[in-house]
Order: structure tokens, then C-alpha cells, then sequence
């Protein structure tokens, strides 16, 4: 009886690949040449997501290269490289990255920012804790069943 018992179970299968991404810890990447909105962000999120701050687009590129991400906040000014240059070459690289952007600004106003952020997630500075954590939530939600 105990050897019909294991060939039981033995022949069930249980597919908990599911279950696992839902409870993995969602991971950050953050972007922003402003060191103290850096922390800030990093302090509000740490409670719910894993982050990886980055002060310039460029260092964003190289942790994109050896890793993966569930969202990704990004400013639009910065130097060297902006926000757009970010997102063109990051979406070149790794086009499924690409809907999981929230772009970051003070500055949406202008003809060419708002052409440029139309139909893309985008907070503009100041915003606040509840609409940050929203927007990250909804890119989640769009994003959900793909992996990271």
C-alpha cells in the first residue's frame, strides 16, 4: 500500500514556476543623476522591491547587461546621456525591457517632451509616494506573465 502511495505521487505533476515569479521579489532599477533623489527613492521602495540605483544612463546600460528588471525609473535630464538616448539605446539592446519603463521629470511640458513621453508611463516631479508606487504597480500589472 505505502509503494502505491508513492507511485502516486511520483506521477503527479505541479507546476510551480507561477507561484514562484509571484512571490520573487520584484527587482528596480533606478536612474537619476540627483544623489538624494537616488535615496529617496531607494528608501521609499526597499520595503516592497529590490533596487539598484544608478547615477548616470550609462552605468543603467551596464547593469542591464548583467541582469534583468521589473521596472525600470528613469530620469529624463541627466548628462552625458538623457533619458531618450537611454531609452532608444536600451531598447535596441533589450527591446523587452522597453514597457517597463517609467520615465521621471520635472519638465513635461515642452512640444517635444510631451511628443516624446505619449503613450509611455511617466511621472513628472514632484510626484507623490502613493502615484509612484501606482505607476509601478500598473507597469507591473501590463508587464505580468513576462519574465524579467
Amino acid at each position: 500500500m505505502g509503494a502505491d502511495n508513492n507511485n502516486n505521487n511520483n506521477n503527479q505533476t505541479v507546476d510551480i514556476s507561477t507561484a514562484d515569479e509571484d512571490k520573487r521579489i520584484k527587482k528596480i532599477l533606478l536612474i537619476d543623476d540627483e544623489p538624494l533623489l537616488l535615496r529617496s527613492l531607494q528608501r521609499i521602495l526597499r520595503s516592497r522591491y529590490q533596487t539598484l540605483p544608478c547615477n548616470s544612463a550609462l552605468e543603467a546600460l551596464e547593469a542591464l547587461a548583467n541582469d534583468t528588471y521589473d521596472v525600470i525609473l528613469c530620469d529624463l535630464y541627466m548628462p552625458h546621456m538623457d533619458g531618450r538616448a537611454f531609452f532608444q539605446e536600451m531598447s535596441r539592446d533589450y527591446p523587452e525591457m522597453a514597457s517597463k519603463v517609467i520615465f521621471l521629470s520635472g519638465d513635461v511640458g515642452s512640444p517635444e517632451m510631451r511628443s516624446f513621453l505619449t503613450g509611455r508611463a511617466h511621472l513628472a516631479k514632484p510626484f507623490t509616494i502613493k502615484n509612484l508606487r501606482a505607476m509601478i504597480d500598473r507597469v507591473l500589472f501590463t508587464n505580468e506573465g513576462q519574465h524579467a
